[in-house]
Formats: C-alpha cells, structure tokens, sequence
C-alpha cells in the first residue's frame, strides 16, 4: 500500500509542478511564490559583475574628479580672459578719447586757417 501512495504522489507531482511552473510563466510569474519568481527571475550576481560594479563606480569617480578639475582650468581660464577684455576695453576706451582730442585740435586748427584766410582774403579786397 505505502508503494503505491508513494506513486501516487510522484504522479500528481510530476503533473502539477510542470503545470504550475507553465501557469506562472503565462501569468509573468505572479502565481509563482516570491522566492520562485526570485530563484527564476533574478540575475544572478557573481563576484566578477560586483567587481566590475566597483570598478565602474571607481571610474565614475574618477571621471567626476577629472571633470571638477577641468571646470576650475575653464573658470579660471574664463577669469583670466574677463580680464583681458577688460584690459583691451579701456585701452580702446583711451585711444578713443586721444582721438576725439586730436580731432578737437585739428578742428580748432582748421578753424584757426579758415579764420585767417578770411582775414587775408577780405584785407586784400579792401
């Protein structure tokens, strides 16, 4: 008798755990128990994929040190720049004003002449 219960519940499990499993496939396992749909489901993580994770975020690190650096050399750069342009302004700034004041002084030279050739000119004429 007890071989045949065993039989039995070898039958019924070598039927329904198939069904199951096929069950829990259609339904993208949710008629699976949660350490099922864990064991089947979930990746599984070695030591070389968390190796490789810490090396990623070492980089990443890196990266964002390296990037640090290269916005300061920019900022830096930038300021300098600023500064430059600052310079070449009031240099402008001043080779305009020698201008105007050069153009004043031929303008009251010119003046001066036009003055005088009136002079000159109407003294003859009298």
């Amino acid at each position: 008798m007890e071989f045949w219960c065993y039989l039995l519940l070898r039958v019924i499990t070598a039927v329904i755990i198939p069904l199951w499993l096929m069950a829990g496939l259609v339904s993208a396992g949710c008629l699976w128990p949660p350490q099922v749909r864990e064991w089947l489901l979930v990746g599984k993580t070695t030591d070389e994929f968390k190796e490789a994770e810490k090396d990623s975020f070492s980089e990443v690190v890196a990266l964002k040190k390296e990037i640090e650096g290269f916005k300061n050399t920019v900022r830096s750069q930038m300021k300098g720049d600023r500064e430059e342009v600052k310079a070449f302004r009031a240099e402008a700034e001043s080779f305009k004003k020698s201008m105007m004041a050069d153009l004043s002084q031929v303008n009251e030279i010119m003046s001066t002449l036009l003055e005088m050739r009136r002079q000159a000119v109407g003294g003859h004429e009298i």
